[in-house]
This record gives C-alpha cells, structure tokens and sequence, in this order.
C-alpha cells in the first residue's frame, strides 16, 4: 500500500527488486481469510497466553518486586523497540508490488534494533536503574530486537498469505519462551537467567524456523539487488511515521507502569502487571483480524480494485462491532 499512483503503482526503476521475485513470492499458494485468520488467532492466543504463563511463574517461583523488575523492563523497552520497527512488517506484508527486497527489510531492522539497544540502556540509566536491574533491561532488549526479526519474516508470510506458518512461529516462540523462562528461573533463582532464557529460546525459532520461512514466502535470486544506502533511505522514510505512531501508542501502557513503579515500588507493580494482563485477549483477536486482512486489502488497493477493497474493509468492519458487542 505504499505505491505513487492512482493505482497503487510505484514507477519501475533499476534500483528496485525484479518483478520475478515479486512474483515468485506471490506463487505460493496462498490460504483463504478465513483459515489465516483461525491459524493466526491460534498462534497469537497460544503466544497471548504464554506470556501470562510467564508472570504467573515469575509471581510463583519469585517476588512481586522480581515481578515488577520484568514489567519495568517491558515498559522501557517496548516503546523504544517500536519506533525501530517502525512497522515494517505491515509495509513488507502490504508491498504488494515488490519495491524492496526481504534483505533490505531484514538489514534495516537489524540497524534499527542495534541503535535501540544502546538507547534503551541510555533511558535506563538516565531513569537511575543500574546493577541487576539494568541487565535485566537489556537483556529484555535484546529479546525484543530478535523479535523484531522473526517480525519480518511474519510479514513475509503475511504477503504469501501464509498465516499457517505464523501461527506455528507464535506457538513455538510462546511455549519455549515459557520454558526458557522458567529453566532459567529454577536452576539460578535469578531474573536475569529468567529473561536470558527465554531471549534464547526466541532466538532458537528465529534461526531454525522463521529465517527459512521468511525466505520460502519471499524468494531472492541473482536479480534481486543488494542492499542499498538510498534504497535503505526511502524504506525508513516510508515507515518512520508508522513506528512514531506505533511508540506513542505502546507510550500509553508503558508511561502509567513506570509511575507506580516510581510512586509505589515494584511490588505494586508487579500486582498491578498481572491484573492488567486480563485485557489482552480482545486486543489479540482484533490484531489477528487486521493481520490477516492487510495482504488482501494491499493487493486490492495495488490492482486498482476498489470494490474488492471496501469488500475486505466492510467484513472487517462487521467482525469487529460484533466483537465489541460481544466485549
């Protein structure tokens, strides 16, 4: 969806992927709405519930201050990881035209997530966390940054229409997350070899599962270019705006655990932080539904094919007020 002309269209020019990889990518066979949206939903409730399993054996093996260490972590990562995602999933998953290859996405991430660690560990010392805490912090970082690169590998799913392949990904990254979590926790009694665990867990299925996926739904070949500063350029220019949208967003959890934290310690956040993790099975179902229709609605909008489009948007649209209503 992010063409220059009345069709979605960008004009072709010598710096952009071949269309045979465009095509390629588009060659395999894609499932229907319906069976993306009940494997991505799978995936994303299995991962949703999971993470929940995580603060229940952080509450049952530690303390409600260990508790709320891990939240102070994931309130000051978060934001910060979201601005260097900057959304480049969703403009992979909606490049329905094939302007950038899946490297220069993979490599732009990789830049991005580096300069986020170096400023999340800036943010927090200027926040005054030092010692264990800090090193819980970046250690949750780093997790979040290799996060960031299985991301890419689900938007190219996302475009092959592929959802079945994100939703093993989601599984597998939840469950051995958890158990990662948990090992770590039990043989040391340490947060720190808690959230190293899982850290390399995520880094297990990023390496074994999603890289090879991510490049079966988005093939590169001779044609396809290198990695470019200008067409790197263009890319972050696109996609800054969606990952200042998205840090402001993730702002709006983050900022209210941050001061308790400094209001009433960690041990009322780390209460706090396993109440508040109930809301998160509606906004797990809604994002399931946007994934799974963005391809379609970026291939509609690319062909020009605006009945298709609002046809997409309006069921949409219907599933969402039933799910409010059911809220």
């Amino acid at each position: 969806m992010n063409g220059r002309d009345r069709a979605g269209r960008r004009p072709e020019t010598t710096d952009s992927p071949s269309s045979s990889t465009s095509s390629a990518s588009l060659s395999t066979p894609r499932l229907s709405l319906r069976t993306n949206f009940t494997w991505v939903t799978g995936g994303q409730v299995t991962y949703a519930l999971t993470q929940g399993v995580i603060l229940v054996i952080l509450a049952q093996l530690t303390t409600p201050e260990t508790v709320g260490r891990f939240a102070v972590a994931l309130a000051i990562t978060t934001p910060i990881v979201e601005l260097a995602h900057m959304r480049l999933r969703d403009v992979l998953a909606t490049d329905a035209s094939g302007d950038y290859a899946l490297s220069d996405y993979l490599l732009l991430v990789a830049l991005n997530g580096s300069a986020s660690l170096v400023l999340v560990a800036t943010v927090s010392l200027a926040f005054g966390y030092r010692g264990e805490v800090l090193l819980v912090i970046v250690i949750v970082g780093v997790s979040k940054v290799i996060e960031l690169l299985s991301q890419i590998n689900y938007g190219a799913q996302q475009r092959a229409e592929r959802m079945d392949r994100l939703g093993i990904s989601l599984s597998l990254r939840g469950l051995l997350g958890a158990v990662g979590m948990t090992a770590g926790i039990l043989i040391t009694d340490d947060l720190i070899w808690g959230v190293a665990g899982m850290a390399a867990a995520w880094s297990l299925v990023l390496v074994v599962y999603d890289w090879p996926g991510g490049r079966r739904a988005y093939p590169q070949d001779e044609s396809t270019p290198q990695p470019s500063l200008h067409r790197l350029r263009a890319l972050a220019s696109l996609a800054l705006p969606l990952g200042i949208m998205q840090m402001l967003i993730s702002l709006s959890p983050s900022v209210p655990r941050l001061f308790l934290e400094r209001t009433a310690g960690a041990a009322s956040l780390g209460v706090f932080a396993g109440m508040a993790y109930l809301v998160v099975g509606m906004s797990t179902v809604a994002r399931s539904l946007a994934q799974t229709a963005a391809p379609r609605l970026g291939q509609h909008y690319t062909k020009g094919n605006m009945r298709g489009f609002l046809h997409v948007m309006k069921r949409q649209i219907q599933i969402a007020v039933l799910m409010g209503a059911l809220g």
